[in-house]
């Protein structure tokens, strides 16, 4: 990773006058990265890393620009942030979008739900998304609990939009943020930095009290200076993972589209459990419980769709 000291950046650093100043580093680029190489080296010391070239078979990368999506989506009616649109005008928003006024953000989106008939032109998975046990039917159950970790989601925004907290996806699963459309940067915090990243509280462990990290008062948040910001910047192709406990956000930096996609397997299932522990301790304890047993009923059930991974 290459490591950028703050005083180097001149003009072009993001942190200026009262604002936390950091250190700038970049994640690791790899080209035909091979999947056991993609463990050893990434999942398992859990190192983020930009990964080229997994997705140059999937349609989506020449067929979704915003003509397709105006032409086959513009009357459909979405709602972003209380507000009502057709496609049609997010797109035309998105792409006369300026940092100054930026678009809104269709964010979230579960794409299986709302445009199945495209989950086809991002066929089939790379194998880093595999063994993914969110997808077992063992999972279904869990899903009555708004816990819809697997799915893949769609987001599409313009110039100056940014996600809108720095946060790290729950349940503590590993994270794919692939880029189809655009440019987009993605920073990212170390789980070991966390002290310096200010949690909102114990039962919102996993955001930041931050609204923007470019911008981040010195005098209110005086240790996240300690804490090395991590920056991927993608294009179209393009993927980084981001281990379980990675904390991020993400910034457009023109028309953007991506999807981001949530993955569990033996490499994060404790993680998950843990996080899972916490995360109804202070919410529905008894239903947690029986959460809880059922992660331990996977734990013993799954490991055999995950043998490539223990090789």
């Amino acid at each position: 990773m290459q490591i950028t000291d703050p005083a180097d950046l001149g003009g072009h650093s993001r942190n200026l006058g009262d604002y936390v100043r950091q250190k700038i580093v970049k994640v690791d680029r790899r080209s035909n990265l091979s999947y056991q190489e993609f463990v050893e080296n990434y999942v398992k010391p859990r190192r983020p890393v930009i990964l080229e070239n997994s997705i140059s078979h999937w349609a989506a990368l020449s067929r979704w620009t915003p003509a397709f999506f105006r032409e086959s989506y513009g009357r459909r009616n979405v709602k972003i942030d209380g507000q009502d649109y057709t496609l049609s005008d997010v797109v035309d928003l998105a792409e006369k979008s300026e940092p100054e006024n930026p678009a809104p953000y269709y964010k979230s989106i579960v794409l299986e739900k709302e445009y199945p008939e495209l989950m086809g032109d991002i066929a089939p998975y790379p194998d880093v998304f595999q063994p993914n046990w969110f997808h077992a039917g063992l999972m279904k159950p869990l899903r009555k609990l708004n816990f819809e970790g697997g799915d893949m989601q769609f987001f599409l925004g313009g110039k100056g939009r940014s996600f809108p907290n720095l946060h790290f996806d729950l349940p503590c699963a590993h994270s794919f943020i692939t880029q189809i459309a655009g440019n987009k940067l993605v920073i990212l915090y170390s789980p070991a930095d966390t002290p310096y990243i200010y949690p909102i509280s114990d039962t919102q462990f996993f955001i930041s009290k931050i609204k923007s990290i470019d911008k981040a008062s010195a005098e209110k948040f005086p240790l996240f200076a300690k804490a090395p910001r991590y920056e991927a910047e993608l294009s179209p192709g393009e993927m980084v993972f981001m281990p379980g406990g990675w904390w991020h956000t993400a910034k457009m930096l023109s028309f953007s589209i991506s999807l981001g996609l949530d993955v569990a397997n033996s490499s994060n299932w404790t993680d998950i459990t843990a996080f899972m522990r916490r995360y109804y301790k202070g919410r529905r304890p008894i239903i947690g419980k029986f959460v809880l047993a059922y992660f331990h009923l996977i734990k013993l059930l799954m490991p055999g769709a995950d043998r490539e991974m223990r090789h």
